[in-house]
């Protein structure tokens, strides 16, 4: 699969969801409705391009894209790492039974916005 920064979706955001944050398909609803992932090292469908309200459209870099994720974990992440979603819907580095959302194409420090490759396995780590 070819790299690109143009592999975008269009979906539905079920609930307010900032740019630069993971998203998850929902439980319920819509097939295209999407929630911000909320559950540490949860399964995603990709990150978000824009900040939407509930009801709007929204962009979303999906697997095998170049995106940029927000990193929220304290420690950071190293250029490289494979990346998990936190709690909040950022970034920090996958550990034990995540799901991997993406690599790492740069460092970052907790608040920084990285350029990262969404993964196209998205598989928990054993």
């Amino acid at each position: 699969m070819a790299l690109n920064d143009g592999d975008v979706k269009s979906m539905i955001a079920r609930e307010a969801i900032t740019r630069h944050r993971a998203v998850k398909l929902t439980s319920t609803g819509n097939a295209r409705e999407l929630d911000l992932a909320d559950t540490q090292g949860e399964e995603c469908i990709g990150i978000a391009m824009d900040n939407a309200a509930a009801g709007d459209p929204i962009g979303v870099h999906v697997q095998g894209s170049l995106s940029k994720w927000e990193v929220t974990n304290v420690a950071g992440v190293t250029k490289g790492d494979e990346l998990a979603a936190e709690a909040d819907g950022g970034c920090g580095t996958a550990a034990s039974a995540d799901h991997v959302v993406a690599l790492a194409l740069e460092t970052g420090a907790q608040n920084d916005i990285i350029e990262v490759l969404v993964t196209p396995h998205n598989l928990a780590l054993p």
